[in-house]
């Protein structure tokens, strides 16, 4: 019965840690925009708590473009527009690539 029990639980031990591995990339890392943004007003703050709900439901394309407007809305101290773009260039990088369309062929005139 021992013999049985440490079988099963190797099994599930190694089961957990391919379930475990599968997940891909974790989300991306907001601390440093949260960090650079302590004190905000709320206009400003509506783009980017926006975004950050984006980043968190994994629409990073809707994302991108949220933190774009915000970049270009509001005037930034160094610190943030640091913060902001290092989080969107670590969301672009996520991003899938295009499709490239194939290239047509010219037809003979």
């Amino acid at each position: 019965m021992r013999a049985r029990c440490k079988c099963l639980n190797s099994i599930l031990a190694g089961l957990l840690l391919v379930a475990a591995g599968c997940g891909g990339q974790g989300p991306p890392d907001t601390a440093p925009v949260l960090a650079a943004f302590e004190v905000i007003t709320n206009t400003n703050r509506f783009l980017l708590d926006q975004a950050l709900l984006q980043i968190r439901r994994g629409d990073f394309t809707t994302a991108v473009t949220s933190l774009r407007e915000f970049e270009r809305r509001y005037r930034l101290s160094p610190q943030q527009e640091i913060a902001v773009r290092a989080l969107r260039h670590e969301l672009e990088r996520r991003l899938p690539l295009p499709a490239t369309q194939p290239k047509l062929a010219k037809s003979p005139r």
